[in-house]
């Protein structure tokens, strides 16, 4: 899907319609007017001052961003990857390329908008559909407010990767199963840039760190739902992950070893061979990966020396 969506022209999205309902709406222009109001206003000195002030209905944009169709999980990826996206909503028409955010209200471009929305970072991505990963994003992304630590100089795509999980873990599929599936084509295409394995919505390369995931809420007591990724990954729970942002880029205490199959398997890839290193990549449900922690030295000496 990576590919369908990167090579397409444009995406036109019926953002708050419904499948009965399609792109077109009767609509009440004036939620689309921009009201002007020219003030003079008296210095006390003799002398005026003039402006005006132009009202835009800022809130419209809260409508795609908050549409039924923007929290689907497979329609993440397909907003990330999109050159173009037309967003068809009752009041007015938006559009988004790689440059721009646009309406017919403001046909020359958007401010900021909700920048906090998806997270900073993962807004820019939004903006900049992923593509290119260049200088000011590099420079947004260190910046002291950006939402994640621990990866400076290691790529910025590992911290637009938690911006993303935390994003797509609020998002509603209609099939459990699909978790892994519809985020795949945004992971194939990270991959491209960072080289590293990518097992089940976790980068090998810093996987110490990733596996420090933890859900908002706690998890129904019944936990008997069908396999679908392997536990250790936030695939594996239904509900809203908060990825392990806190983590700084001091070295771990326990290092990772390489994923193992315990029996014989199948991925997305190809098949894996019994109690073998796991070289390949993890896109869609896979069964029995495991992977074994190492503590190369006394955890509770190094917790008193930090926290003591």
């Amino acid at each position: 899907m990576d590919k369908v969506y990167l090579n397409s022209f444009v995406n036109i999205a019926a953002s708050v319609g419904s499948g009965k309902e399609g792109l077109f709406f009767e609509r009440d222009i004036a939620w689309s007017e921009r009201l002007q109001l020219d003030l003079k206003i008296d210095r006390g000195d003799g002398k005026t001052t003039s402006g005006s002030f132009l009202h835009v209905p800022y809130h419209n944009w809260e409508r795609i961003d908050m549409s039924p169709l923007s929290q689907r999980g497979w329609v993440l990826q397909e907003q990330l990857l999109s050159p173009r996206i037309l967003h068809f909503d009752r009041r007015e028409v938006f559009w988004e390329c790689c440059q721009a955010v646009a309406s017919e209200n403001l046909p020359r471009g958007w401010p900021n908008i909700d920048a906090d929305k998806m997270g900073k970072v993962a807004m820019v991505v939004a903006r900049k559909r992923l593509n290119p990963l260049n200088d000011n994003l590099w420079a947004y992304a260190n910046d002291n407010d950006a939402p994640v630590t621990g990866f400076a100089g290691e790529g910025l795509h590992y911290i637009l990767w938690f911006g993303l999980v935390l994003k797509y873990s609020a998002c509603q599929l209609s099939y459990e199963s699909d978790r892994l599936v519809a985020i795949s084509g945004v992971a194939r295409y990270l991959k491209t840039i960072n080289k590293d394995q990518y097992v089940a919505g976790l980068w090998r390369r810093h996987l110490e760190k990733e596996l420090a995931w933890s859900t908002t809420r706690p998890l129904p007591a019944d936990t008997s739902y069908p396999y679908y990724a392997p536990s250790f990954s936030w695939t594996s729970v239904n509900g809203l992950i908060e990825p392990a942002t806190h983590l700084t880029s001091g070295k771990p205490l326990v290092q990772v070893q390489p994923v193992h199959m315990p029996s014989a398997s199948n991925s997305a890839t190809g098949p894996a061979q019994r109690d073998q290193p796991f070289q390949q990549d993890v896109f869609g449900p896979v069964s029995g990966p495991t992977v074994q922690i190492k503590f190369p030295q006394p955890a509770a000496a190094q917790y008193y020396h930090l926290y003591g």
